[in-house]
């Protein structure tokens, strides 16, 4: 059973609701101050706000994205609160509130509150971190803004209960959310340990075959090493048409309507058919030739932001009617029957060709995959009996583990929400924490 107040007084606020009748209400500028200490002393024990943590920054890491010297950064101490108050047009997914627990200095463009004696440090920024989970913020400073200043937060409600209930909801919050935590970091050491069994599966199937004792021979190509006996080498665009889309999301009145699968449906789904959810858009009568997609299409990832995005690749399970490949990717078709195309993809997702495909992009900000470079990369061609086997082989694994993984990573969701729901009502007082309960 729940522990209850007694009496509760309505907040007239939506996000918090009815509070207890013996808590009160403060603007955040009675109970908070600004942080103004200026790193004059050169400090460079340098922290960062990273995933609602305060963590000690690496400074080895991207130097060349930090300041030649700190001496503008904020000095800031054990339970100081950091807000990163910056870029709230663009990024509504970030954890924006952390708690100092080590003296040192953060970038000026954070806000930095100092917590006066009324009020526990944990305790608010517990209740600051229930806000940003709510995403309140973003509606701070007279409508949505870049960036919000003190002055933007100074009249922002903070909850105040008495001191002792303030040490026990903080007490219990960091008891529970540790415990939370732990139990999902579980739960990703567990995905992980699947993905690299999938993995590991992937690359032994693809590269060597499902016979152990099978005679090797030398690949011809140093980073393919050995591979069966009987296998051959080829490169892609011998067996395979490759065909970089030009199918983009603008809707043309006079051409054709279609569905199109872009870059995200390719990086997020292993197969693509029917019942997957697919973009509205319109292409030429030359485009919708071109890239159509029929049974046994490969699409493939072709440029993004990151060199790890590129060369995703994912198999179109069964024909698509009025449905093409979209910009950004690269459309393969198997063309004569010496290749599998269900063996082909699982190639195309082994370690060997996706570190061929991190080498081989160019980029700067943006990496890529030119049509050369897809079109002669090396394949191996086990005989057809032997392609079906090891496809239906991965397929079966690959099958159970992605299953698993979906089902621990609705767990996961599951424990945030509850995680979130939590907070919410302990530092709202939904739920009154008593000293049994810590």
């Amino acid at each position: 059973m729940v522990n209850r107040y007694s009496d509760h007084t309505d907040t007239g606020i939506e996000w918090i609701g009815d509070i207890p009748s013996n808590w009160n209400i403060k603007p955040l500028f009675a109970l908070l101050q600004e942080n103004k200490t200026k790193n004059i002393f050169k400090n460079e024990n340098v922290l960062t706000l990273s995933y609602g943590q305060i963590k000690l920054r690496d400074l080895s890491k991207n130097r060349g994205l930090l300041p030649e010297n700190f001496e503008g950064y904020q000095v800031v101490e054990n339970g100081y609160i950091i807000i990163r108050s910056t870029d709230l047009q663009n990024d509504k997914k970030s954890l924006r509130v952390g708690l100092v627990r080590n003296t040192g200095v953060i970038t000026s463009a954070y806000l930095g509150l100092i917590p006066s004696k009324e009020i526990s440090p944990d305790f608010t920024y517990q209740y600051l971190n229930m806000c940003d989970l709510k995403k309140v913020f973003y509606g701070l400073g007279g409508g949505l803004r870049q960036s919000l200043r003190f002055d933007d937060f100074k009249r922002f409600p903070l909850l105040v209960p008495p001191p002792h209930e303030q040490t026990l909801i903080s007490k219990y919050l960091n008891k529970k959310t540790s415990q939370i935590d732990s139990l999902i970091e579980k739960i990703e050491r567990k995905i992980k340990l699947l993905k690299e069994q999938r993995t590991s599966l992937i690359n032994q199937c693809v590269t060597k075959g499902l016979n152990p004792d099978v005679e090797m021979k030398d690949s011809g190509i140093e980073w393919m090493g050995e591979i069966p006996r009987h296998w051959k080498v080829k490169r892609l665009k011998y067996f395979s048409s490759v065909e970089l889309s030009s199918v983009d999301r603008h809707i043309v009145e006079d051409e054709i309507p279609v569905d199109v699968c872009h870059y995200t449906q390719v990086y997020k789904n292993e197969k693509i058919n029917k019942t997957t959810e697919l973009s509205k858009g319109t292409c030429t009568p030359q485009e919708l030739k071109k890239f159509s997609l029929f049974k046994g299409d490969i699409l493939l990832t072709k440029d993004s932001e990151s060199p790890d995005d590129i060369g995703i690749p994912t198999l179109i399970e069964e024909e698509l009617k009025d449905t093409v490949c979209g910009y950004h990717l690269c459309h393969i078709r198997v063309l004569k029957k010496e290749m599998n195309p269900e063996f082909l993809y699982r190639f195309i997702e082994s370690t060997m060709i996706q570190k061929y495909f991190s080498i081989s992009s160019n980029g700067v900000t943006r990496f890529g995959l030119g049509k050369p470079i897809i079109e002669n990369m090396p394949v191996l061609l086990p005989p057809p009996v032997d392609q079906q086997t090891i496809a239906d082989k991965i397929n079966r694994f690959s099958t159970l583990v992605l299953s698993t993984i979906s089902k621990e990573t609705n767990r996961i969701e599951l424990l945030k929400e509850y995680r979130q729901s939590l907070i919410s009502n302990v530092v709202t007082g939904k739920i009154r924490i008593t000293e049994k309960m810590i």
